[in-house]
This record gives structure tokens, sequence and C-alpha cells, in this order.
């Protein structure tokens, strides 16, 4: 209470009433500067007043996602007590979360961006680990492995290229693949000189599929638990969203099943693509960030000349507008800045992740050898014409980077999967009750009802994938202060299972 308490008064401190007259009266250039100076005035009086918090890493990160990790890194398959504390790590990371909201922020823009970006989606992060599904029951990795040798010893290989030993740790009787701890498999690679691993030992290694390690050392486990926290999209798991490249993904796996990985198409039905070598890997992301980098920079030169981008939306009207902008109608003008602030995010978003994909491939796979598979580096962004051919469904089911898609989604499929909302298949007309509406054509409907709860205002959109890995169950919920849940469950070209 304490926190909720004084969100009011500091968010009078770092929002406060500029004064328009006289800011009206400066000219465009200098109004980013004070604007910006005014918020962070604002602040730096709210932290003298304890008020307010500066942003401290990394303790903001502590709750988000070192909580889940080390409670996921304790196996509780077989202590049904510890699982029942997922709820006291879940409230000891809401309250953090809430606290840092309500508290911490930042002079600087972008880190108080990142701050509230932390807080709110370490919350649905969680949620979707904690309480929505349970990953050391579900959840599966794709990682590579030497094949077992006739001799279980030395794999050598001549001109250098690669030299493996392989170790039986006891453990199963057999030699373990490389799956994060380090410590089962030593590896000594170099590149030949043409860039390349020499064909014939592509057939020494394998692919499998790699439940939670129960049986591990708790570095092991922790390992396991880090990769799936900080993986995007859950690309290389049996979790990963349905629109990128990915293996066939069985209903039921066991440690050391197979993984087909030479059977990943290139491009998926939503229109993501994979490199199919580390140069078209690094040279298209290194192209990406280099044209999106001066995108940004014109962007955030030009886009200062709109007070429209500075004052936002709240107050158009009571500022001059610049001279290259007063002949605009007002239809074109809006239109000039929703296509500068969807490019603006669209560039940002491509920016970060190209990034964001060398960072891992080159880096991160150090500690997750299972990063360094080019297949695992799709695109960011689908097809665009995925909106051609579907609209609104198209758009932020296709085309959109998909990042998000299954933590929105889990509360929904949760009270599925629990019962509490019963699906009774019938045919009906698309009156448009879902959230994501499907494509066009090759749609059946259910309807969704008998689920009533109390005092409970939320919406959900739930996307489920079936069994060809691209059909979409589209399910839109609205409850409503303890009304019935009613909804459409639609179907994309195939039965859900």
């Amino acid at each position: 209470m304490a926190v909720l308490s004084h969100v009011s008064s500091l968010s009078s401190r770092r929002a406060p009433d500029l004064d328009l007259s006289s800011i009206a009266k400066m000219p465009t250039p200098g109004l980013p500067y004070a604007v910006r100076t005014a918020y962070a005035d604002a602040f730096k009086l709210a932290v003298a007043d304890g008020l307010a918090e500066p942003l401290l890493i990394p303790f903001c990160l502590l709750a988000p996602f070192v909580v889940p990790a080390l409670w996921l890194a304790v196996p509780h398959r077989r202590r049904p007590w510890f699982y029942h504390t997922r709820w006291l790590a879940m409230a000891l990371i809401v309250w953090s979360n809430v606290y840092h909201l309500a508290y911490t922020s930042s002079t600087n823009t972008a880190c108080a961006y990142a701050a509230g970006l932390a807080s709110t989606w370490g919350t649905l992060l969680s949620m979707n680990l904690l309480v929505w599904t349970r990953p050391q029951l579900e959840a599966a990795r794709v990682v590579r492995r030497v094949k077992k040798d006739k001799d279980d010893g030395l794999i050598k290989e001549a001109d250098g290229e690669m030299h493996t030993e392989v170790r039986s740790t006891g453990h199963n009787g057999g030699s373990e693949n490389v799956n994060g701890s380090g410590n089962e498999i030593r590896a000594r690679k170099t590149i030949s000189t043409n860039g390349t691993l020499n064909a014939e030992r592509h057939d020494e290694f394998e692919h499998v599929w790699e439940p939670y390690p129960s049986d591990g050392g708790f570095l092991e486990r922790l390992a396991w638990a880090t990769d799936l926290i900080l993986c995007f999209r859950f690309s290389g798991w049996n979790w990963s969203v349905p629109t990128i490249p990915r293996p066939q993904i069985p209903l039921e796996i066991s440690h050391g099943d197979k993984v087909e990985v030479d059977a990943i198409p290139k491009t998926s039905r939503s229109g993501y693509t994979r490199p199919l070598s580390t140069g078209e890997f690094v040279r298209g992301r290194l192209t990406k960030i280099v044209i999106f980098y001066f995108a940004l920079d014109f962007l955030s030169v030009y886009m200062k000349k709109d007070p429209y981008f500075i004052l936002g939306p709240d107050h158009q009207g009571q500022v001059a507008l610049p001279p290259h902008l007063r002949d605009f109608p007002p239809w074109l003008l809006l239109a000039y800045r929703e296509a500068f602030s969807l490019l603006g995010v669209y560039a940002a978003i491509e920016a970060v992740f190209s990034v964001s994909d060398l960072v891992q491939y080159w880096l991160a796979n150090r500690f997750y050898p299972s990063r360094g598979a080019l297949w695992q580096f799709a695109s960011t962004f689908g097809s665009f014409e995925q909106i051609l051919a579907r609209g609104l469904a198209g758009w932020w089911g296709g085309w959109w980077h998909q990042t998000f898609r299954m933590q929105f989604a889990a509360p929904a499929t949760y009270l599925l999967r629990r019962g509490e909302l019963h699906l009774h298949a019938q045919d009906e007309a698309l009156e448009g009750a879902g959230l994501f509406l499907p494509p066009d054509g090759g749609y059946s409907a259910a309807a969704v009802d008998g689920a009533s709860f109390q005092t409970v205002y939320a919406a959900a959109a739930a996307a489920v994938c079936v069994s060809d890995g691209e059909s979409l169950v589209y399910v839109g919920v609205a409850v409503f202060h303890g009304a019935p849940v009613h909804g459409r469950l639609f179907v994309d070209g195939a039965v859900a299972r």
C-alpha cells in the first residue's frame, strides 16, 4: 500500500504541467531540449524528496529474471511441496516489479523506458513460467551432440578442423550431449580455410530434444532455465512460436529423441526466413544494422521538427506547426505522423534484434552451445503479404515480430487446458467476436461459454499451434463483472488438437 500511495504524487513529479504559453513562443529547434530538461528536473526533484529512485543494475533485474531462473533450477518433479512455493516467488516478483514501476526511472529516456519494460515484461514472463505453464514437465530444447562412437572414445578429424573428445560421465553409461553445462563434452574447433566444416563431418553430429535435466547438476539446470528465459520467441524449443521456421514438434518428447533439422524449411508460411550459411547470416544482420541506424538517425532529427512528437497528441493545436507542415490537410498530417511513428518502431526493433542475433550467435553460444545453430535465427518480421492477404490478423498474427506472442496467449491457453472455458463445436457465421480475426476462408467457429468470474475485467487472445505448425486457433475472450465468457474459436485450415 505504501508503494501505491506514492504513485500519484510521483507521477505528478515526473510529468509536470509545462508552461505551454512560454513554450509556444520558443523556436521549434529548442523545444526538445526544453521538454527533456523539464522532465529531468522533475525526476531529480522527486529523487531528492525520496519519491523516486534511479535505475540500478542489476538490482532491477533480480526479480523479473534471476528469481524465476533460480526457482526453475530446483527440480520439483519429485518435490510436490516445492512446486507450491511458486506463489511465494511470484508474490516477490510482483512486489518488486510494482515497486520499480512506482519509484524507478531515469533522466535518460532510453533508461526510463528500460526500467518500465523490465518490470512489466518481467511480470508477464514470470507468470508464464511459474503459473500458466510447467516448464520442467512441458518444455524441451534442441541440442547438438556428437554421435556415439563404437569405441566410445576419441573422434579425430584431419586438417585440424575438428577435435572432439567424448568422455563418458558414468551417467546412463554413455556420452552426454552439449547442453550448456560445459562438463560433459570438451570440444576444440577451428574453421577450415574455406570457412565451412567438411561435409563429411556433418554426419558425426545429431540434434536431439533435451527436456528439463532433473538429474543434472545445479549449474546444468540453471543453464537450461536461463536459456529458456532469455530465448526470444522460444526458437529452438518445443514452445517455439508457429510462425518461424522450426523442426517438427512431436506431441510427446523424451530425452534424446532425434530432431530432423535438415527438414526445417527456409521460409515459413508466414514469410519468416532463416539463413543457410554464416556468411548470409552475418551479412544480413550487419546490413540491417547499418540501414536502420541511418533510418533512426534521420527520424530522430526530422521528427523533432514536429511538436507532436515532443509534446504528444494531448497538446495538438496549442503549439504552432512548423512551416513544412502548415499546409497539410488534417488527414495527410495524421497519415504523416502515423507513418513516421510506425517507421521509428519498426527500425528500432529491426536494429535491436539484429544486434541481439549477432551477440547470441558469437557470444551467448559460449554458454548455450545450442544457440550456435543458424536455423534458430529467423528474420525478425514476416512477409508483408500476410497483411495484404489477411488484414489485421495477418498484421499481428503473421507479419509482426511475435516476440511476446506466447506470454500474451498464455492466460487464455491456461483456462482452456483447465476446462474453465468450455468449447462446443458448431458452425457459425463470423461475428467478429475474437480479438484476432482468422484468415479468409477455411475456418469453422465454436462458441466459448460457460465460464464465470467475479469482478474481473480481462481481454485475452490465444494463438494455439495445431498439427501443421502454421494453422492457428484464435480465441477472443472478454470477462465483465461476473458475466459469462462469450467469444469465438476460429480454426484456420485444420482441426485443433
